[in-house]
């Protein structure tokens, strides 16, 4: 996160260094993402509200990856999947937060879906009874990091997020966001399906 801040967000990187500095008292864990050239390849750069949509969708088969690592048990290899797709949005929110918001038509964007896919999956890791304290209290620290680091996402989101800023969140907070984007994938494929049949 220090390096992405110091090569993309240097105005930033003081108050970064300042910020990890004040934890220099506390066992810091980093969260390593196994995913990282997956999560890449798959990423678009959006140039209009639009494109949410489509890049929201293309991440569903790694969302589905991840959460099969939290219920095998790899709940520190899922964070660090998570997380690093975490940062991906908030580098993108930081750029241009009207992505996350809603349009006039539609209720919710679909980086908001996405972004809620990905906290579910966190929120997942943090209550799960075989992660170990320490690693869910480095979370909610690391995801009041990122929060104060990008420009406050999860304080100007459409969705609520200050119960997932204290770890507090329940474990189906962000389900929602999660099965949508699930159920939107399975419709696509059966109607690709179902169009393949008629030619």
């Amino acid at each position: 996160m220090l390096q992405d801040i110091k090569n993309n967000y240097s105005n930033k990187y003081p108050a970064a260094m300042r910020t990890v500095k004040s934890w220099k008292n506390h066992s810091f864990i980093g969260f390593t993402p196994t995913m990282r050239e997956e999560i890449d390849k798959v990423w678009i750069e959006p140039s209009t509200w639009n494109d949410g949509k489509k890049a929201a969708m293309a991440f569903v088969p790694l969302l589905e990856v991840v959460m099969k690592q939290y219920e095998e048990g790899k709940n520190e290899e899922a964070a660090g999947n998570a997380f690093y797709l975490l940062e991906r949005l908030a580098r993108l929110h930081c750029k241009d937060a009207d992505y996350f918001e809603p349009d006039r038509e539609s209720h919710c964007s679909y980086y908001e879906f996405l972004l809620e896919a990905v906290c579910h999956i966190l929120t997942l890791v943090m209550k799960d009874k075989r992660t170990e304290q320490r690693y869910s209290n480095a979370m909610v620290w690391h995801i009041n990091t990122i929060n104060m680091l990008y420009e406050q996402m999860f304080q100007s989101s459409f969705t609520s997020f200050e119960d997932f800023l204290y770890g507090d969140a329940k474990r189906d907070t962000f389900v929602f966001g999660f099965e949508y984007l699930l159920e939107m994938d399975k419709n696509k494929k059966t109607m690709d399906t179902m169009v393949a049949g008629d030619m």
